[in-house]
């Protein structure tokens, strides 16, 4: 008997340690966009709590518990759909994760895109799409959503040395994309400023040239009458205006293209080699999913990015 009791005990301590390591993860209800009812958003909400319960990977919270413990904070399941919210909603909880979504309808199509939020760093971590092309097909595209979800989500919750060790690469990443971000910041600065300056010659060599053109007419003009009374000198004096135009042109053009020249390679520099480097910050700060439908010829093109 002591035997069982024993058992039992060590069971239910085993339980209760491995359900201690469980991540905690709470799902808000999905906020409803165009083309669906208000409703859609809840529902598809309880299709993923459903789907996440089975996988058994984690805990869960229910529906009822969040509306009550929110409701006492007046917090409401549905309207949060920002990092900062999710993040004060997950604190309520003692939830380790927040996902939060929309779904929306475009044609036919159904899309939902939902976020992970880490409670602890105070981040969206990571961003997942899936569609239907009816409301038959939701609950499959869920199916397909959560095996996505779990694939990238860690089962039990980081430690705080993990968490340290993680903090510590984010800063060194960040040090090191602000680093680069400067350099490029500069170098294309730069070049729009050499590029600018090509303006400067550009315009003298416009006038130069219009000044060259006018010269030539002038001479066009002369009756022969009137260069016959012009002895060597004139002539030599007349001509050095016309090669002192042309060379002052050239060089202006010259100076314009060379000006315009190092703008553009200094451009195509930050462009090439740095401009992937300096832009990848920029792209961690944000969370888009952006959908194009073309339901009439039945092409649908998702171009999903995850900061």
């Amino acid at each position: 008997m002591k035997k069982i009791i024993f058992s039992i005990a060590f069971l239910l301590i085993f339980i209760g340690l491995t359900r201690a390591e469980q991540l905690r993860i709470a799902i808000m209800d999905l906020q409803s966009g165009s083309g669906v009812p208000e409703y859609f958003g809840a529902d598809i909400a309880e299709l993923i709590r459903t789907e996440m319960i089975n996988l058994k990977k984690y805990i869960v919270l229910e529906r009822s518990q969040m509306k009550e413990v929110l409701k006492e904070q007046e917090f409401q399941l549905s309207g949060c759909t920002e990092t900062e919210c999710a993040v004060q909603v997950g604190q309520l909880l003692s939830a380790n994760k927040v996902l939060i979504g929309k779904v929306s309808k475009f044609g036919k199509v159904y899309t939902v895109n939902v976020r992970i939020v880490d409670v602890e760093k105070a981040i969206g971590e990571f961003a997942e799409s899936i569609t239907a092309n009816s409301e038959d097909e939701i609950p499959n595209s869920i199916k397909i959503l959560i095996q996505k979800l779990s694939a990238r989500i860690k089962s039990t919750p980081s430690t705080e040395k993990e968490i340290k060790q993680e903090k510590e690469v984010e800063k060194e990443e960040i040090k090191t994309e602000t680093e680069s971000s400067k350099g490029g910041f500069r170098l294309r600065t730069a070049s729009y400023i050499v590029t600018g300056l090509a303006i400067i010659p550009g315009i003298g060599w416009a006038k130069a040239n219009n000044d060259l053109k006018h010269l030539y007419e002038d001479y066009k003009s002369l009756s022969p009458d009137e260069t016959l009374s012009w002895d060597e000198n004139r002539w030599n004096d007349e001509w050095q205006k016309i090669e002192d135009k042309k060379k002052t042109r050239n060089i202006l053009a010259s100076l314009t293209i060379l000006t315009a020249g190092i703008g553009i390679t200094m451009f195509l520099v930050d462009a090439i080699f740095l401009k992937p480097k300096t832009s990848s910050q920029a792209l961690n700060d944000f969370e888009k999913n952006f959908l194009i439908c073309s339901d009439y010829n039945k092409i649908s093109i998702y171009y999903i990015k995850r900061f």
